[in-house]
Order: structure tokens, then C-alpha cells, then sequence
């Protein structure tokens, strides 16, 4: 799937963007970010509806951003025939106003019945009665009916707000930074034992509570363990320091701060993780 790879500019935050499908995803999912100013690279997941292509607005904008999956249906139009071939025209009994590039689902169609139940792209509109899509139906004989519908897509403005606002809905947006592994292995003076958190001093601009979630391994080949989500509180910026009491001990250690309630917004600052050694027990 490179050719549904893409990649985009966002100057706001000094940003490169390359958004790819992981594994055996067949639209984009993740994403690989530079940042040209820090100079330095992370990556995120695409939202869950993933996200098919993206452009860059205007500085009011900011990135556009396509769903992947339809999100409804459209004006429909009757089939009246089918001209078979290596492309294939469809006939319609009234005018369409289908356009170059638009995304139709083909249904009911008698004899060319390999259309059915598929969405294709319109590569051109030769009549307001006909248009063209590449599906070759070579030898298939059309004898009646069918449905040609418009598959409606779903465009996001990014980087504007802080929910995903549909209509007159809004909700929350899942937004997290998980931070890399923390150990004694490659340390001034390495070693093998596990580290024990027991206080998190945060430094954090909040609009709407957070949680902190302690994740790692006690050993190589042990699975993640995850704690359950540690409250951060908001509070005013010229108040007392967000103390977390927190009690997890892994031998590699990871934090993910993550907001997840709607108007959430975070800016991280200076924050401090109490640590102490706890022996070289380790789990297999």
C-alpha cells in the first residue's frame, strides 16, 4: 500500500508528516512526524476512522484531512445500461449530476453482477446520463436494473479546537504523549535493578483533568504491564505544584499522559518523577 502513503507540512508547529498504513492496514493509520525546529522525530496513531489523504489550508484552516471509510450516502441515480469493457460505462435513466472523482456504490444490477456491492471512482462524465469507471467487465451481459449511489466522505479540519466536532455534537479527542523507556541500563553506572515511582511532580497547563498511566516490562520478555490511570488535577497556574502519588515499580518504566474529556488541553512543562532502586528481582 505506498501509493496510499502521504505526506504534508504543517508550519504551525514546525512539523513534516508522513502518514503510512501499519501492517496490514489498506488505508493510513499512523503517522511519523519530524519536527524541524526541535530536530526531533515521534510518531502518533491516525484516529480511528483513519484518514485517507490530507491538504494545508490556509493559516485559519490548518489541515484538512479526508475519513478513509464513507460516512453515508448520497444522491442516487437508476441504471439504465451498461456499456461492458475494459472500463465501464454506466447509463443513467435520468440526469445524475455525478462528478469526475466522485465515489459511487453500484447495487441491484442484473448480469453485470460483479459491480455489485463495490464502490468506484468516476474517471469521467461523457453525458449528464452516463459515466465512465474503471472496472473491467469484459464479456458480462447486462440485462436489468440497478442502483448507482454517492458515498459520502467525511473532511477534518486539524490542529483547530481541541474536540472533533460533528454537526452540532462535540466530542472528546483522545490525545496522549507516551515518553521513552525509562532504566539503569545505559545509566552512568549501569544496572540491572528495577525502579520504584512514588511521587510525580507535574508541571502542566490544563484545561479539564488528565491522567498519568505507568507502563514497562519487569523483564525482556515479560508483556507490558500497565497501572491503572493516576488523576492529575487541574489547578490554577500560579497554584501549588500537581503532586500524583503514584506506587509502581518496573524494571523498564514508560509514562503516558493523556487527556480524554472534552475541551481537554494540555501543555507540558518541567515535571518530576520521585525514583528509587528496588533490587534486581526480575519475572519470567
Amino acid at each position: 500500500n505506498a501509493g496510499k502513503c502521504y505526506a504534508y507540512r504543517n508550519p504551525r508547529w514546525g512539523e513534516i508528516w508522513w502518514c503510512y498504513p501499519r501492517g496490514s492496514a489498506t488505508e493510513c493509520t499512523h503517522a511519523v512526524i519530524y519536527n524541524y525546529r526541535k530536530k526531533v522525530w515521534y510518531d502518533t496513531m491516525l484516529p480511528s476512522t483513519m484518514r485517507s489523504y490530507g491538504i494545508l489550508g490556509d493559516h485559519n484552516l490548518g489541515v484538512i484531512m479526508g475519513d478513509a471509510t464513507n460516512n453515508g450516502t448520497g444522491a442516487s441515480a437508476s441504471i439504465s445500461g451498461v456499456t461492458v469493457g475494459a472500463t465501464t460505462t454506466i447509463t443513467t435513466s435520468a440526469a445524475h449530476g455525478f462528478a469526475v472523482g466522485a465515489n459511487i456504490k453500484i447495487t441491484n444490477v442484473g448480469g453485470v453482477t460483479q459491480l455489485n456491492n463495490n464502490t468506484y471512482t468516476i474517471t469521467s462524465v461523457p453525458l449528464s446520463t452516463t459515466f465512465v469507471i474503471s472496472a473491467n467487465t469484459t464479456g458480462a451481459v447486462y440485462t436489468s436494473g440497478g442502483l448507482a449511489s454517492l458515498q459520502l466522505y467525511t473532511l477534518w479540519q486539524h490542529e483547530v479546537g481541541t474536540n472533533a466536532v460533528d454537526g452540532q455534537n462535540s466530542y472528546a479527542i483522545d490525545a496522549y504523549i507516551e515518553t521513552t523507556p525509562i532504566s539503569l541500563f545505559s545509566s552512568e553506572k549501569p544496572t540491572f535493578d528495577s525502579l520504584s515511582a512514588s511521587i510525580l511532580e507535574s508541571d502542566f497547563v490544563i484545561s479539564g483533568n488528565m491522567t498519568v498511566t505507568v507502563r514497562g516490562q519487569t523483564s525482556a520478555n515479560s508483556p507490558n504491564i500497565d497501572s491503572p490511570p493516576y488523576p492529575i488535577i487541574a489547578v490554577p497556574n500560579t497554584g501549588p505544584t500537581q503532586i500524583t502519588p503514584i506506587k509502581e515499580t518496573r524494571r523498564q518504566m514508560r509514562l503516558r499522559f493523556e487527556s480524554n474529556v472534552a475541551g481537554g488541553d494540555f501543555q507540558m512543562g518541567d515535571c518530576w518523577l520521585h525514583l528509587t532502586t528496588t533490587g534486581k528481582r526480575m519475572t519470567t
